[in-house]
């Protein structure tokens, strides 16, 4: 990728000379004789003009591709540091087979506690969730039981009420 920035640079170095060597003759060209017209005079200095336009884009073009360069220079160098590490982590002696398969058994080991683990978290979360049910299962039961009681006990009161008022009314 640096190889290819580095090209395009250069040929838009070489192209810059180029348009800066044909502008210098443009310029002599129009300044050394005399135009033979106006109109010949106006497509001289277009000429330039543009080649000037394109000389401008040309260093603009060398700029962003400087820019570019410097921003992947900086992704290369984390890559490389990145690499450097992992080279070194691959660098580690290796495990003798006896090494080998205490790793091996600690590796297996944690896996079954980590499975347990969540299964005794699973069956937790059910539990909890079991106890949740039953405390709204009571809480709607006993708030049924109020309505039922209050409604009974104002019943009970207009019954009284009515057994007065028909003692009170045969006296």
């Amino acid at each position: 990728y640096q190889r290819r920035v580095h090209g395009a640079r250069q040929i838009a170095h070489v192209r810059i000379e180029e348009l800066e060597r044909e502008i210098e003759e443009l310029q002599k060209r129009l300044f050394s004789k005399k135009p033979a017209s106006e109109a010949d005079r106006a497509r001289r200095e277009d000429e330039m003009m543009k080649l000037s336009l394109e000389k401008q884009r040309q260093h603009m073009q060398i700029e962003n591709l400087n820019e570019v360069l410097a921003a992947h220079a900086s992704i290369i160098q984390s890559l490389q540091s990145q690499l450097s590490s992992v080279h070194a982590y691959a660098r580690r002696p290796a495990y003798t087979p006896d090494e080998a398969a205490v790793k091996i058994q600690a590796c297996w080991r944690g896996w079954l506690q980590r499975a347990r683990f969540a299964m005794m978290k699973r069956s937790h979360v059910a539990r909890e969730q079991r106890s949740i049910e039953e405390d709204a299962a009571v809480i709607i039961q006993t708030f049924f039981r109020y309505i039922v009681g209050r409604s009974r006990a104002r019943r009970l009161r207009e019954d009284r009420l009515r057994a007065k008022t028909i003692q009170n009314g045969l006296s």
